[in-house]
């Protein structure tokens, strides 16, 4: 009985490689959590949200709810409301764990509700603060995060000094796409979409870009 509910339990929230601004379904509740130490929404995933959706650096709300029709029609031919939750996170777990019961709250009629992880807290830790408070709802929780496979091989980022930091980020394969067949056989700089990291590529060469392309299979994209 015990074994039955503990799986149950776990079923609530999926950890996903991947990007929560791309790579959801319109009618999934997207949520971003700023941290502390990036107000401006500069970073990493926050950052796409602040480029995808404008509107989120106009609330100095703690809970801020973003709600746009999609462009989308349905089968039952309406159209799909895109519902984007900002949470300004404060410095202690205490506080996380208040938000997303803020979050349960607010998402208590939605199906899908997507969160992406946090420099400050582990997937799993963060999945398990998920896992309890969502329990006993229709919520579906997925977790998606940027960062390498634990048995992902250490000689697929041990390509270069200058990207090294890129690799541990997880982005190679967000960057192989754009570079390959792009670049020069001696490019100089490189700067991510993303708008996070630069690269720079002096002495990669073009055998370097193929090298980068092919290895860049053992990484998810952002």
């Amino acid at each position: 009985m015990a074994k039955h509910g503990a799986e149950n339990l776990a079923r609530r929230t999926v950890p996903k490689y991947g990007s929560t601004a791309g790579n959801t379904k319109a009618t999934t509740v997207k949520f971003v959590l700023v941290e502390p130490s990036d107000a401006s929404i500069d970073e990493s995933i926050q950052m796409l949200y602040r480029n995808g959706y404008p509107e989120l650096t106009e609330s100095t709300e703690d809970f801020a709810v973003l709600k746009q029709k999609s462009n989308w029609k349905l089968r039952n031919d309406t159209l799909p409301t895109q519902k984007v939750i900002k949470i300004n996170q404060g410095d202690c777990e205490e506080d996380l764990w208040h938000k997303l019961n803020m979050l349960k709250e607010e998402t208590k009629e939605d199906r899908w509700v997507a969160l992406h992880h946090l420099e400050k807290c582990s997937v799993e830790r963060l999945r398990k603060m998920a896992e309890a408070i969502f329990h006993g709802g229709d919520t579906q929780v997925t977790i998606f995060t940027n960062r390498m496979q634990k048995n992902a091989p250490a000689s697929s980022y041990k390509i270069g000094q200058d990207l090294e930091e890129l690799a541990c980020a997880g982005m190679l394969a967000e960057l192989a796409r754009t570079v390959e067949g792009v670049l020069t056989p001696e490019p100089k700089l490189w700067v991510g979409e993303v708008g996070c990291y630069a690269a720079k590529f002096d002495k990669l060469g073009s055998k370097g870009v193929a090298k980068l392309a092919s290895v860049s299979k053992s990484f998810c994209l952002v």
